[in-house]
């Protein structure tokens, strides 16, 4: 919110060089490419709205341009209704054909080249990506994860909802299918970006990788690798790619997604939110208990967090240091946030409880007068995948395809 209520709320639309994103991510001479951007949106869905009425202006223009290959500039128009929610991405997308020859080829995207949006920051809206255009190999089939699990127990959990540690294992199901009369190289390497939420920026931030050869398989496709979850608590996301010997890279990562708390105190400014995320089976009851050192803490439970307008199911709302708790009883996907209503220091302590239990915690917890929120912070995993597999690494933005 703005101080007062003169003041409108910033609008900005922007791109980075890692929301620019290729299906197939490995580009093969002569081969026909869908070319994507996400474009972020910093306001809300209904100011862009009525921005764009005003300008009398239908969409918004997202330009692709591209050094080598065809064609050389295209225009896409953008509504605002593409956007998945306030503070959300859209997705540009066109097709382009590679150039013959190998070499490097520029992508330029620009959002409102020609400034026809007022914005609060012009500045960032224009993001340029360097790609490697390959000799086609023998073997042009990518490989497949069809699976992925992250785990912190000592027997490795498939269905482990909260780790305590931020070294993890990841469990990795991927084959390299044979393609007649193309030869199979098999699967080699792999590289696994994991991201974390940013409540301020209000994005999905990743943190880069680099392939690595795979170790043995524990069973056939299957492996199990070390990981390193970024240190900040709350929900983490494992993307996983995988390359086989011929240089080919998965068209789509697998990824899992788990809740890291450390049961480290952990400090929220005013206003600002942890967001956990629980995928719970059937049968799986959890509860939370968040117990503030000083400040005070709001509880919000959510029933799907994969929705933008996932239903509300629970509220913890005491006031000051009153421990706040909650309940999850599983099948669901349940999305947690804890806001901080003053500068405000907790710990989360997690348990299994009875189903009893559980529906009474929940029962009890529903407050009526708590109205806000009433729909998720954020819904839906980072998922559509920028790849560049050159030294500089491997990211994914944060739309969903």
């Amino acid at each position: 919110m703005t101080l007062d209520a003169e003041t409108a709320f910033p609008t900005d639309l922007n791109i980075n060089r890692h929301d620019i994103h290729l299906n197939p991510p490995t580009v093969f001479g002569g081969q026909a490419i869908t070319v994507s951007a996400n474009v972020n949106l910093f306001g809300t869905k209904a100011d862009l709205a009525d921005l764009l009425s005003d300008l009398g202006v239908a969409n918004i223009k997202v330009r692709f341009e591209f050094s080598k290959g065809a064609p050389a500039t295209v225009d896409v128009d953008v509504p605002a209704s593409a956007f998945a929610q306030n503070f959300g991405q859209a997705l540009a997308a066109t097709q382009w054909t590679a150039p013959a020859d190998a070499g490097i080829v520029l992508i330029k995207v620009s959002v409102d080249p020609d400034n026809q949006i007022v914005e609060d920051n012009d500045g960032n809206n224009q993001a340029i990506r360097r790609i490697f255009v390959r000799a086609a190999p023998q073997d042009r089939t990518p490989p497949v994860v069809s699976l992925v699990r992250i785990s912190d127990d000592a027997v490795f959990n498939d269905n482990d909802a909260i780790s305590v540690v931020n070294n993890v294992k990841i469990k990795i199901q991927a084959t390299d299918p044979a393609n007649a009369p193309q030869p199979t190289s098999g699967v080699k390497d792999f590289c696994i970006v994991t991201y974390t939420y940013d409540v301020v920026r209000r994005r999905w931030v990743e943190a880069p990788c680099a392939f690595a050869p795979l170790p043995a398989p524990i069973a056939p496709d299957t492996f199990i690798v070390d990981a390193t979850l970024q240190p900040k608590q709350g929900v983490a996301y494992a993307f996983v790619w995988v390359r086989d010997a011929a240089g080919n890279i998965s068209r789509t990562p697998g990824f899992d997604v788990i809740t890291f708390i450390n049961g480290a105190p952990k400090n929220l400014n005013r206003n600002d939110v942890m967001v956990l995320r629980l995928p719970l089976a059937a049968g799986e009851n959890v509860g939370l208990t968040v117990t503030p050192e000083f400040g005070d803490v709001d509880v919000s439970v959510f029933d799907d967090f994969t929705q933008a307008n996932a239903t509300r199911i629970a509220v913890s709302a005491n006031n000051g240091t009153t421990p706040e708790t909650v309940a999850l009883s599983g099948p669901g996907r349940f999305q947690v946030e804890i806001r901080a209503v003053v500068n405000s220091r907790f710990t989360i302590t997690v348990g299994p409880v009875s189903a009893a239990e559980a529906a009474k915690i929940g029962a009890a917890s529903v407050d009526a007068a708590s109205a806000d929120p009433t729909t998720p912070l954020v819904a839906g995993p980072p998922a559509v995948a920028a790849i560049d597999d050159s030294a500089s690494g491997v990211y994914l933005p944060l739309t969903v395809r």
